[in-house]
């Protein structure tokens, strides 16, 4: 069975395995096949070193979907009947964008971004790649734009960990240390000030 039959009334194909597997690779190979038989595919990568962009001959992508020109593709022999688009994911602005999205008004959504516990969260914490791709890829999905997302996803040692880290994640907003930490004694409340509490209750 080829893989356009196998992606058959497929909305999303997510590429996961350990580092150095070819997961760029067959990303880019699988988004551009699609789309030269007639669908409108995005592909999304994690990886800033840029080798989606190198692999679609491309210098750089954006946070948000932008289309390969075709005759960049003709150029090489690709003749195109669909469309593709690709885009790098950048973890902090998308979980920017997710607080812009979700919060009540300009004011707060500032001021949740300038807490130390978000821009901890944003960054650093285990879990926020998966979590903020899975967020895009829930907003492309939602939007209807596209026929098939290809995600390429950040290495791991199993394919379900990409599956299980938003779940680490939000486990971690709501475990006993957490709660402990901004209760209103709490020294989290002194060092990260009194948002902090609505801060972690709104990613949830």
């Amino acid at each position: 069975m080829s893989v356009s039959e196998l992606l058959k009334d497929k909305r999303v194909c997510v590429c996961g395995g350990s580092g150095g597997v070819g997961k760029t690779t067959t990303s880019a190979a699988i988004a551009l096949g699609m789309a030269a038989e007639g669908a409108k595919v995005a592909v999304v990568t994690i990886d800033p070193a840029k080798r989606l962009a190198n692999a679609l001959g491309l210098e750089e992508l954006a946070n948000e979907p932008r289309r390969v020109a075709p005759r960049r593709l003709s150029s090489a022999g690709i003749q195109m009947k669909g469309e593709l688009w690709a885009m790098m994911l950048d973890p902090k602005r998308t979980f920017d964008e997710l607080i812009d999205r979700v919060a009540a008004d300009p004011e707060r959504a500032a001021e949740i971004k300038a807490n130390r516990i978000y821009r901890e969260l944003s960054t650093a914490v285990s879990g926020s790649q998966e979590f903020t791709a899975v967020a895009k890829l829930y907003e492309l999905e939602r939007d209807g734009d596209f026929d098939l997302l290809v995600l390429d996803t950040p290495p791991s040692r199993n394919a379900l960990d990409f599956l299980d880290a938003p779940g680490r994640l939000t486990s971690f907003l709501e475990g006993r240390a957490v709660k402990a930490f901004i209760r209103p004694t709490g020294v989290g409340m002194r060092l990260f000030g009194r948002g902090a509490a609505p801060l972690l209750a709104g990613l949830r």
